[in-house]
C-alpha cells in the first residue's frame, strides 16, 4: 500500500520506549477572693489557643486528602472498549485488546482527516505520535474508512496494527480491497465518523511475515 500513515507505522516500530486555691483560707475572706478569680482567667485563653492551634492542622490534613483524591482521578485512564481476537495466533498476542487512548482525525500523524488511531493505557497519544510505555503488552491500531477521496490506489479502508508482547512486534494489516501483505478487511468493517463510532465485525487482518490471519470484533465509540 502507499498510503502515507503506513510510513507513520514504520515509525512507530522502530520508535523505543516513563505530605489554686491556697490551702487552709476561708472562700469569704476578702483577700482571698481576687486571688481565686484571677487564675481560671488566665488558664481560659489557654484553652482556646490550643483549640484554635488544633483546627487548622485538622483542615489541612483534609485538605491534603481531598488533593490527593484529585490527583488519582486525573491520573486514571478509563477503557473505552474491548476489541476482541480470534484466530491461530492467539496463543502469542492474546485473546484482546483494551482500548483506552484514542484519536480520531490526526492527518498530521496519518495523512487524512477519516483516520482513527487506538492503543492501550501503556500508550499515549502526543502531539509526536504513539509513545508505548510497555513493550511487554502494549498495541497501536491505526485505521482509515472513506479514503476513496484520498487514495490514488483504489483504497477505499484499511488497518495497520502492531502488537508487543514480550519485547516481540506482530504486525498486521488489511485494506479494502485487499493488496500486497494485505488480506482483505471484510466489508462490515466501518468507521462512521458521523456517530462517533469504530466497528469491528468479523474483520480479518493478516500477520504482514506469515499471513496468518487473525480476526477482530468490537465496537470503538469516542466523545
Amino acid at each position: 500500500m502507499k498510503t502515507p500513515w503506513l510510513a507513520l507505522f514504520a515509525l512507530i516500530l522502530l520508535t523505543s520506549l516513563p505530605t489554686s486555691c491556697s490551702d487552709g483560707e476561708s472562700p469569704d475572706d476578702s483577700p482571698v477572693t481576687p486571688v481565686e478569680t484571677e487564675v481560671p482567667m488566665e488558664e481560659e485563653p489557654e484553652i482556646e489557643e490550643e483549640e484554635v492551634e488544633q483546627e487548622p492542622e485538622e483542615e489541612q490534613e483534609e485538605n491534603e486528602e481531598d488533593e490527593e483524591d484529585e490527583v488519582g482521578e486525573e491520573n486514571s485512564t478509563d477503557i473505552l472498549g474491548t476489541i476482541t481476537l480470534t484466530g491461530d495466533e492467539t496463543s502469542d498476542v492474546g485473546t484482546s485488546l483494551e482500548v483506552a487512548h484514542i484519536a480520531v482525525g490526526r492527518a498530521d500523524l496519518t495523512g487524512t482527516t477519516k483516520s482513527v488511531i487506538l492503543t492501550d493505557e501503556n500508550t499515549p497519544i502526543t502531539e509526536e505520535g504513539p509513545d508505548p510505555k510497555n513493550f511487554n503488552k502494549g498495541f497501536v491500531l491505526i485505521g482509515g474508512d472513506d479514503l476513496d477521496t484520498l487514495s490514488d490506489d483504489g483504497v477505499v479502508k484499511d488497518i495497520s496494527m502492531v502488537i508487543f508482547i514480550d519485547s516481540v512486534e506482530y504486525r498486521f494489516g488489511c485494506s479494502v480491497p485487499p493488496g500486497g501483505t494485505f488480506t482483505d478487511c471484510g466489508e462490515a468493517y466501518n468507521i462512521n465518523f458521523e456517530e462517533k463510532e469504530m466497528v469491528f465485525d468479523s474483520t480479518t487482518v493478516s500477520n504482514t511475515e506469515t499471513g496468518v490471519i487473525l480476526t477482530l470484533d468490537g465496537t470503538i465509540r469516542w466523545q
